[in-house]
């Protein structure tokens, strides 16, 4: 049940922190708006009291704009509805001399035609409205947020080459699944409700989420080797004879943009590492022959392993101490124009953090809600964690792993690798932790030698900008943000990225949230 009532005019208040007030348009990144209103009630349990409905009229800040606001009433967050009692006193009210005119019975579609067709003069609020609360949704129940990633990703995937196998082989679609999308697609949009992908739900519905979710994952990947499967024999058929067409590789790529990479394939009994392109959104065919005369047969890198581990690729040269912290990273194509002794570090030693990738464990004890919230005082202690031991990989000729091996505590232990690939500027932390700790949150650090006052962090559709710096109120609330992919910080002419899920950024340092994180360096 939705009312609303009548409003006199008044006096606006200034702006305040959850927008421009109750009424305004709200615009997106790509231009386009959307009516917004925040009911001046301030609540979505509204016990049909007078005092409520007269707080709606009194508290509404858009009086010189629009005439009516929005009331909600019942048990609501989980609850039965609307009791009778509160109904029969919101109809008492409906004509009711020294009470603003209420109307019962309407339906938030019809509420808010009738607000954009008498509003007027509304101002519009270009971007984000961050919710300064509940933090901790960001990062609590990790496991159910990388299944929901990986769906995400796969479901485009599944559906770009079954689409493409429509085209090219089955123009009549009559193995496109559609039944299949459509239950993998409910599912996932079940399962990122706005207490299940958060995290705040009872264990019970995790148990559910964590049987399902490898299911649909399964289900996605069939589809995905189904499609490859017929659209690789399509692609062959016909160009090769039969022993070309055995012996022929071919390479799908799903991203828009063209790569360069390196695959580890079998000759036999003997792995194989060769450089290979493929367009974006294209495919490229190798015979195996041709990967075998371009394998990388000498190593691209150059090792120094003493106190401190010195990693030379063509690109970059690398520090890493037997503690697993980044000492320092050159970004050789940046030194080739600059005065070497000025050259730009990405990622420096910092007096506090004593390094990038300076992994720290904080206290976790929010004043209200576990699940919900992550309050800023979490900053003001932790340890310092230090690797217990350290191996080099120099196994493979393209790219060296270090193995770092940590102990969090009597239960609990973490295994790092990092990754340097000698044909890239990107740096693999790949992290798996055994985690037995309560009230306890575990990061990663980065202090960047970059200056700039905001970053750029991936959203839906596109990105936006977030503060680095804390000028205003608003900007100390935002603590503690998310991204759906990346986080860049760039100066005019440079930048470093943090692929992950949730990020703190401050003037010069990137928190990561421990997960599978990459960090990119880039010339602008």
């Amino acid at each position: 049940f939705f009312f609303f009532f009548q409003a006199e005019d008044g006096i606006r208040d200034p702006l305040w922190s959850r927008g421009l007030g109750d009424v305004y348009k709200r615009q997106g990144i790509d231009g386009t708006s959307v009516l917004t209103h925040f009911p001046p009630a301030d609540t979505y349990c509204g016990s049909g009291n007078v005092d409520e409905v007269i707080m709606s009229q009194t508290n509404f800040k858009d009086k010189g704009r629009s005439n009516c606001s929005l009331y909600l009433y019942g048990i609501g967050d989980g609850g039965g509805g609307p009791l009778p009692h509160m109904i029969e006193k919101l109809h008492a009210m409906e004509n009711t001399a020294g009470i603003p005119k209420v109307e019962c019975g309407s339906t938030v579609s019809k509420f808010f035609k009738e607000m954009e067709h008498s509003s007027h003069n509304l101002m519009t609020w270009d971007g984000e409205l961050y919710l300064e609360l509940h933090n901790g949704t960001y990062t609590t129940m990790a496991n159910n947020k990388k299944y929901n990633r990986i769906c995400e990703l796969m479901m485009k995937e599944a559906e770009l080459f079954a689409t493409l196998r429509s085209i090219l082989i089955d123009k009549n679609a009559q193995n496109y699944d559609k039944n299949m999308y459509d239950e993998v697609w409910k599912n996932m949009m079940l399962f990122q409700f706005h207490d299940v992908l958060p995290g705040s739900c009872i264990r019970m519905v995790y148990d559910v989420t964590d049987k399902e979710y490898p299911i649909m994952i399964s289900k996605l990947q069939k589809n995905i080797d189904s499609s490859l499967n017929e659209l690789s024999t399509m692609l062959l058929k016909g160009t090769l004879r039969q022993k070309e067409e055995e012996n022929t590789v071919v390479l799908y790529n799903s991203l828009q943009f063209d790569r360069n990479e390196v695959v580890e394939w079998n000759q036999g009994a003997e792995k194989k590492y060769s450089p290979v392109f493929v367009k974006g959104i294209g495919c490229a065919a190798y015979p195996t022959n041709v990967l075998a005369s371009t394998a990388i047969k000498d190593w691209k890198y150059q090792i120094l392993e003493g106190t401190e581990i010195s990693v030379e690729t063509p690109l970059l040269s690398v520090k890493v101490s037997p503690g697993g912290q980044i000492l320092s990273i050159i970004d050789k194509e940046t030194m080739e124009y600059s005065d070497p002794k000025t050259c730009k570090e990405a990622i420096r030693k910092h007096e506090v953090f004593k390094g990038g990738n300076a992994i720290l464990i904080h206290d976790d004890v929010p004043l209200y809600w576990d699940a919900w919230d992550l309050w800023i005082y979490y900053q003001e202690t932790h340890v310092d964690l230090k690797a217990n031991s350290c191996v080099v990989d120099k196994s493979k000729p393209h790219k060296v792993s270090i193995i770092f091996k940590y102990k969090i505590s009597e239960l609990s232990t973490m295994e790092q690798t990092i990754i340097i690939n000698a044909a890239s500027k990107r740096i693999d932390f790949e992290t798996t932790v055994d985690w037995h700790e309560t009230h306890k949150i575990l990061r990663t650090y980065f202090p960047l030698a970059i200056r700039t006052d905001f970053v750029t962090c991936d959203i839906q559709s596109g990105n936006i900008r977030r503060p680095t710096v804390v000028n205003t109120s608003w900007d100390a609330a935002k603590y503690e943000v998310c991204s759906h992919k990346f986080v860049d910080m760039s100066e005019a002419n440079y930048g470093v990225a943090s692929v992950s899920y949730t990020h703190l950024t401050l003037p010069t340092i990137l928190l990561v949230q421990i997960s599978v994180v990459a960090v990119s360096l880039k010339k602008k």
